[in-house]
């Protein structure tokens, strides 16, 4: 049953370390704006094949319901001699695409760190070529927080009696 069912919202969580201070987190911000905003009919979706592979099949269309950035502030870790500043990613969506989330973070930094123009993000977007998205950002920091389906998706097929 469980392999039968698609998840209604995934919802994922990156969080950066060792992010540069010439990062402007309002400009990446407004970069994540642009997956939730509306095309076709439905609000927040998008054809992402420029980020990702899509898992099976070749379907890459998913529709994004939340993304942004965040400050979660300076952090000092173990390892670390002075506050490091500290950065989270957040998306869910209906589904991803194999390496979407990595390289989407990875091209929205470029925006927010002024190597790329928002315009250029949005042609790499339509383009639907993997290739003139960023190299994946690294998989560390990266956590799917959780899974959730529509309730009646989650219930066996109901039998009718004799049959």
């Amino acid at each position: 049953l469980l392999g039968k069912l698609a998840a209604n919202h995934c919802q994922i969580v990156v969080e950066r370390l060792h992010i540069g201070a010439d990062l402007r987190l309002d400009v990446a911000g407004q970069i994540a704006d642009i997956f939730i905003g509306e095309r076709h009919d439905r609000p927040g979706e998008h054809d992402l094949a420029a980020f990702g592979q899509a898992p099976s099949g070749a379907n890459t269309v998913r529709q994004v319901y939340q993304a942004g950035w965040s400050q979660v502030g300076p952090a000092r870790g173990l390892w670390e001699p002075e506050a490091v500043r500290r950065l989270q990613f957040r998306i869910e969506a209906n589904g991803f695409l194999r390496g979407m989330v990595r390289r989407m973070v990875a091209t929205m930094l470029l925006v927010g760190s002024a190597q790329m123009t928002p315009q250029g993000f949005q042609q790499v977007m339509q383009s639907r070529e993997i290739r003139r998205a960023a190299p994946p950002a690294a998989a560390c920091g990266l956590s799917l927080l959780q899974v959730s389906y529509a309730e009646d998706s989650l219930h066996a097929p109901s039998r009718a009696a004799g049959g």
